[in-house]
């Protein structure tokens, strides 16, 4: 029969690498540096997106009989947001809990320690940028520092969406990171930003703070009028402002300019799967040339120049509330109004809510946090398709990346005159040029 001939090879392609992901044995790590490393190495970072990809490319191919039967294998009856034991990707939430688990287990024998770990986006910025900002200290500094955080950014975006648009423009030195828990923005980005543990950034007169400005600056060891005058803070609001403005030059300028993009935190209010996300994200990386629509790529190049040094992080990952794994806050100690509960954190509750969970310190505040895909599912109360807060290598894991603009040209093979479309009589052969 007729078949599109990418749809159907990528189909087999994404299949093929999810299968060759779960026969993987899981081999005992050392360390939860060891564990993040092969997490990312052996791709169990993408097997979410890959299915949901690959579902796509089934649609694409157009029979109805082979996607009903493809629906069946991929999720069982209920659909993607509701898969079926075995069903495939059933099978890969078993392999990356499986992995939450191991994780945790990490965390688990000492919370502190973990977050103040090689790998913790506590570190990140003094980490990455240690002679950068040397030499910032010293007035030494020829170009300028971009902070740019991606607001939400999976490890899976990051990998598939985001380096290979900006791959073309800048040299890229990346590794993987753990950001710090709870996994939401108010901690998350406010360790990230001021090297310090979640809820313990303090001000220049050693009161507790959350202020982001303020505690980035006292990062970079950067005095008060210091950074007044060497440090800017671009909020998502302005950077989204910034992309609507046709012709925008970067007038404000400083030593160091930290830039937040909202490129996936509104994934509570996201519906589709992965791979829609993501298609998403890349327009709004790209932008829309035909419409005249600037993306987060034209606008980093027209701020950033070629003596600049461009660290690009994010503050946490997502994942996605299947139904299957939500556990109903009625069953959960009487649950109750007493606790603050969302779908991947619940505060204000001293007992152990779930089993497997994770208990984190924060500030006068105990968070349980669950682990893996489990999640708490408030009775009478709508739940969104992706939330983030808990303990799982998706919320968890995120880049952590040191770009140069590239100067010279680039030389990329190309494949040309590829068919769109391969048309062959059942059980013959046919060739193929390219």
């Amino acid at each position: 029969g007729e078949v599109h001939a990418e749809a159907g090879l990528n189909l087999l392609r994404r299949i093929r690498k999810v299968e060759d992901a779960l026969a993987k044995p899981l081999p005992d790590f050392p360390h939860a540096e060891a564990l993040l490393q092969w997490y990312v190495e052996t791709g169990h970072h993408g097997l979410e997106l890959l299915v949901a990809r690959a579902w796509g490319d089934l649609q694409a191919c157009g029979d109805g009989d082979l996607v009903e039967e493809g629906r069946r294998r991929f999720f069982g009856e209920e659909g993607d947001t509701n898969p079926s034991a075995g069903s495939l990707r059933d099978r890969v939430r078993a392999r990356l809990d499986e992995i939450d688990r191991i994780l945790a287990d990490f965390i688990r024998a000492n919370p502190r320690k973990f977050m103040q770990g090689p790998r913790s986006v506590a570190g990140l910025i003094r980490q990455r940028l240690d002679e950068i900002l040397k030499r910032l200290a010293l007035g030494a500094l020829e170009g300028r520092v971009w902070i740019v955080i991606f607001d939400g950014m999976r490890y899976d975006t990051w990998d598939e969406v985001v380096r290979p648009a900006f791959s073309g423009h800048f040299e890229i030195d990346a590794q993987p990171y753990f950001t710090v828990l709870p996994t939401f923005t108010l901690y998350a980005r406010s360790s990230l930003l001021g090297g310090c543990l979640p809820g313990e950034g303090m001000n220049n007169q050693g009161e507790p703070t959350t202020n982001e400005s303020i505690l980035v600056a006292k990062n970079l060891v950067l005095s008060p009028e210091e950074a007044k005058t060497r440090l800017r803070f671009v909020t998502d609001a302005e950077t989204t402002a910034a992309l609507m403005k046709v012709g925008f030059k970067d007038k404000d300028v400083r030593d160091v300019n930290v830039l937040i993009y909202p490129v996936s935190d509104d994934c509570h209010d996201f519906n589709g799967d992965l791979a829609a996300f993501n298609h998403r994200i890349r327009a709004a990386i790209i932008g829309d040339k035909t419409q005249g629509v600037r993306g987060i790529l034209d606008d980093l190049q027209v701020r950033v120049r070629p003596e600049d040094t461009l660290l690009l992080t994010s503050d946490h990952g997502f994942i996605e509330l299947l139904r299957p794994q939500a556990l109903s806050v009625a069953e959960i100690n009487g649950g109750g109004d007493a606790a603050k509960i969302q779908p991947r954190y619940m505060v204000g509750q001293e007992k152990k809510v779930a089993d497997p969970s994770l208990s984190v310190t924060v500030g006068n505040g105990v968070f349980q946090l669950p682990v893996g895909s489990v999640w708490f599912k408030r009775e009478g109360r709508a739940s969104p398709r992706y939330s983030h807060g808990g303990c799982s290598m998706a919320e968890m894991v995120i880049p952590g990346a040191v770009l140069r603009k590239i100067t010279g040209k680039i030389a990329r093979p190309a494949l040309e005159s590829v068919p769109t479309q391969i048309v062959v009589e059942e059980d013959a052969v046919a060739d193929v040029s390219i």
